[in-house]
C-alpha cells in the first residue's frame, strides 16, 4: 500500500499536479454572502435541512459508485452517459465524450475524483489534457456532486437562475471555468453554514427546490 502510495504520489510530481498546503496568488476570491437574505431563501432552507441527500441521490451515487475508474469498461461509459442524461436531458451533448479513447476517460476520472489533490488544478488539468473530452465544467461538477454529495454542489441552469433570481450573483462564481467553479464552491460552503444545512450538497436541494417551486410548479 505505500509503495503504491508513493507511485502515485511521483506521479503526481512528475505532471506538476502536487497538494496545495498555502494559499496561491490564483485561489479564488469568495464573494461575501449578503447581509439579510430574501424570505424565500429561508423558507426553501427549512424545507431541505431535513433532508437525506444520500438518499435523495441514491440514483446517481449508486450509479457512479460502482465504477472503477481504473478498469472503466466502454459498456460502463455507456451507462455512465446514460446516468447524466437522466439528470441534464441533453443526450446529443455528450457525444464527443464517447468517442474519447477510453484509456484517457479512466484517467480523467481517477484524476476528478482524486482527492488529494486542491479541485481547481485537477479541474484544470483535466479540461487542458482533453481527458474527458465533451464534458463540460457542469458536467464534472455533477459527476463530483455524486461522487461526494456532501462537498461538492454543482453550478447548472438552475443554479443560475436562483442566484440571479434572489439577487445572489456575484462576479466569479460560475460554471465557466475550475476557477470560477471553485469560487462558488466555497461562498456555497459558507451559504450552507450561514442557513444551518447540514452539508454544501445540501445548497443543491435547496436550489432545486426553489427552481421546482417557482419555475416549474
Amino acid at each position: 500500500a505505500i509503495a503504491a502510495y508513493e507511485k502515485a504520489r511521483a506521479a503526481r510530481q512528475q505532471s506538476g499536479l502536487v497538494p496545495n498546503t498555502r494559499r496561491g496568488q490564483d485561489d479564488p476570491v469568495v464573494p461575501p454572502l449578503p447581509k439579510k437574505f430574501k424570505a424565500a431563501v429561508l423558507r426553501y432552507a427549512d424545507e431541505v435541512r431535513s433532508l437525506d441527500l444520500r438518499g435523495d441521490l441514491r440514483r446517481w451515487i449508486n450509479g457512479v459508485s460502482s465504477i472503477r475508474p481504473e478498469i472503466l469498461t466502454d459498456a460502463e461509459r455507456v451507462s455512465l452517459v446514460d446516468l447524466i442524461v437522466s439528470w441534464t436531458g441533453h443526450p446529443g451533448a455528450y457525444d464527443r465524450f464517447r468517442e474519447v479513447p477510453i484509456k484517457n476517460v479512466r484517467q480523467g476520472l481517477q484524476l476528478l475524483y482524486d482527492e488529494s489533490i486542491d479541485l481547481q488544478p485537477r479541474l484544470e488539468k483535466i479540461l487542458s489534457d482533453d481527458l474527458l473530452a465533451g464534458l463540460q465544467m457542469r458536467t464534472l461538477s455533477l459527476l463530483l456532486y455524486w461522487k461526494y454529495p456532501e462537498r461538492y454542489p454543482p453550478f447548472n441552469h438552475r443554479t443560475s437562475v436562483f442566484l440571479d433570481d434572489l439577487q445572489m450573483r456575484a462576479r466569479g462564481m460560475s460554471a465557466a471555468s475550475p476557477k470560477c467553479y471553485a469560487t462558488w464552491l466555497r461562498w456555497a460552503t459558507r451559504l450552507h453554514q450561514r442557513l444551518s444545512l447540514p452539508t454544501a450538497g445540501h445548497v443543491d436541494r435547496l436550489v432545486e427546490r426553489y427552481y421546482e417551486q417557482e419555475h416549474e410548479a
